[in-house]
């Protein structure tokens, strides 16, 4: 049964990854929540969000960090969702706090960029989820059931780059340093002679290396050694490139508004 407001676009699953957790039942206690956002539109619609879902209900919101570790403290709420830019500081470190408190949340962190450095930083810090500010309301919605439940609200994409980024700082390479060099060469483009006289080494000396690479790589060629490289971040730089594309936020939950503004520094929602 769907239990977002508004009908879901069809690829919104495809898009972000996302698995729906199911709607709590009528009886069920419903899940606090506590929203920390800088900007108040986006106060706004975020009340819409959790307003219009079934089983949530939110009891706070901050702008700040301080505020929100304050806040987590005195109202316990079961999930935190926190921006990823804050006036005082990082959502990504405000989690960190959060989880170091008494009763520590769920955290979800909103973010409108998609950045492999936040997302491993975010697993570090024991963040459940990482919510793209691009994904619908009911992705948002169905991140905080799934991190109430237990479950990761990652993309699963983004999991398996997370997972390929800490094995590579985690475990040694299996190339030596000399190796790497000739394999830099080979990400650049370059022939097997232009290697050796960018090394200084001879052309045999060369080829001895690149068939230890591909020995120790399980690649058939020297194209798919250089693939290899790059998807486990074995070479030491990666060559030239344009800037890595940061998305902003748009036709998403983000762009839902209304009137009204959002909190002060901190402040319980009082019924």
């Amino acid at each position: 049964m769907d239990d977002h407001a508004g009908p879901r676009p069809p690829n919104a699953r495809r898009r972000s990854g996302a698995r729906c957790a199911p709607a709590p039942r009528g009886d069920a206690a419903p899940i606090r929540v506590l929203l920390v956002d800088p900007l108040g539109l986006e106060v706004v619609a975020l009340r819409r969000v959790i307003a219009d879902a079934p089983g949530l209900e939110l009891v706070g919101t901050a702008s700040r960090a301080a505020d929100a570790v304050a806040l987590a403290g005195r109202l316990r709420p079961d999930v935190v969702v926190v921006d990823r830019h804050l006036a005082d500081g990082d959502g990504i470190a405000c989690a960190c706090a959060l989880k170091d408190g008494t009763h520590p949340p769920r955290v979800l962190v909103l973010t409108g960029e998609r950045d492999d450095e936040d997302l491993v930083r975010a697993v570090r810090e024991r963040c459940d989820g990482l919510i793209p500010k691009s994904g619908s309301a009911a992705d948002l919605v169905a991140g905080i059931r799934r991190a109430h439940a237990g479950e990761a609200a990652f993309a699963d994409a983004d999991l398996i780059r997370v997972m390929v980024r800490v094995r590579a700082q985690v475990m040694p390479s299996p190339l030596t340093a000399r190796e790497r060099e000739v394999l830099g060469c080979l990400a650049d483009g370059r022939s097997t002679a232009e290697v050796a006289a960018q090394l200084f080494i001879g052309v045999l000396t060369v080829r001895s290396h690149v068939r230890r690479i591909l020995e120790k790589l399980g690649a058939h060629s020297k194209l798919e050694a250089v693939a290899i490289a790059r998807r486990d971040h074995l070479l030491g730089t990666e060559p030239a490139g344009p800037p890595p594309i940061r998305r902003p936020a748009r036709d998403g939950w983000a762009q839902i508004t209304g009137s009204g503004s959002g909190s002060g520094s901190g402040s319980a929602i009082h019924r």
